[in-house]
This record gives structure tokens, C-alpha cells and sequence, in this order.
């Protein structure tokens, strides 16, 4: 199956759908309504079950730090656990970086190697540019475009009784 296969609607005709921790069976040719409260449901589910394996995974962590181990059999599990990461300002590190430049202690070349400047397509503002420009100049980047291959996400909120 291709991404293009598996983003295409299915056709719900007499399908129905399990969901796999609770058994329970929705009929996709059913009230959308119901499809709503199952989606909602879902996600409840869903988030409950990040947040139990995001403690289980800490005390997992825990006992490996422990012990000094990045790997541990359990039982028959093998269990790993990424090394502690550090997080850095890249702004306080550029100032770090320029300084040591200026001292001839690192090149101009080590400090791009370093400081990477990632070109990341902001779509909020093109939208906005493509309202603004000439026709053909907005065609000009529509062809730089093609059909999103990524799933449509669904939302689905308590709404007011009826």
C-alpha cells in the first residue's frame, strides 16, 4: 500500500472497524454523530495511553541511571534508553563561537559547521505573499507546489447537547 493508497477515503459500505484496546466495533456506514463520539473517545484514549507509557518510560529511565547502564535485559526484554541530552542556546553559542573566531582559536568554516541556517518555508507567510503578487508571479510558486500526501487530521470537541 502507498501513502497516496492509504490517505484515500475508504468506502464504508457495510465496514465496520475495531478499536484495538477496548474491542470495541464501530460501523463506519454509522451516524456520523456516532463517528464523532468515537474519534473523541479515541484521542481520550490516546492521550491517556502517552501518559502512562511516559511514566513508565521515566522510572525505566530511572533504574537504568541508576545503574549506570544505557542497555539492560529484563526479564525477556531488552530495555534501552538514549543518553541524557543536553539542550543549548544557539544564541549564547554564537556569541561563544564569534569570540572564538576573532581569537584565531577556531575558523569562520568550523563555526558554519556549527551554526547551521536552515532555509524552513514558512506557509503562513507565503499565503499572505501569494494574495499579494501579481497573478503570474503567484502562478510562479504554485507550481512549486503539489498535492499533500500527509493525512487529513480530524478534530472532534464536546459540543452543546441537543
Amino acid at each position: 500500500m502507498t501513502a497516496a493508497d492509504s490517505n484515500r477515503e475508504p468506502n464504508p459500505i457495510g465496514q465496520e472497524v475495531m478499536v484495538p484496546p477496548t474491542g470495541e466495533i464501530i460501523p463506519l456506514d454509522g451516524p456520523s454523530d456516532q463517528l464523532a463520539e468515537a474519534v473523541f473517545r479515541m484521542k481520550e484514549l490516546e492521550d491517556e495511553l502517552v501518559r502512562v507509557r511516559r511514566t513508565v518510560s521515566l522510572e525505566l529511565t530511572r533504574r537504568l541511571d541508576m545503574e549506570n547502564l544505557r542497555t539492560a535485559n529484563a526479564g525477556s526484554w531488552k530495555v534501552s534508553v538514549a543518553a541524557p541530552a543536553k539542550d543549548w542556546d544557539a544564541d549564547q553559542i554564537a556569541g561563544v563561537l564569534d569570540e572564538l573566531v576573532e581569537e584565531n582559536r577556531i575558523t569562520p568554516g568550523a563555526m558554519d559547521r556549527v551554526l547551521k541556517l536552515e532555509r524552513k518555508l514558512d506557509r503562513r507567510e507565503l499565503t499572505k505573499m501569494l494574495k499579494t503578487l501579481r497573478e503570474e508571479d503567484a502562478a510562479r510558486l504554485n507550481e512549486c507546489s503539489s498535492p499533500s500526501r500527509r493525512l487529513r487530521s480530524v478534530k472532534v470537541e464536546e459540543g452543546p447537547s441537543q
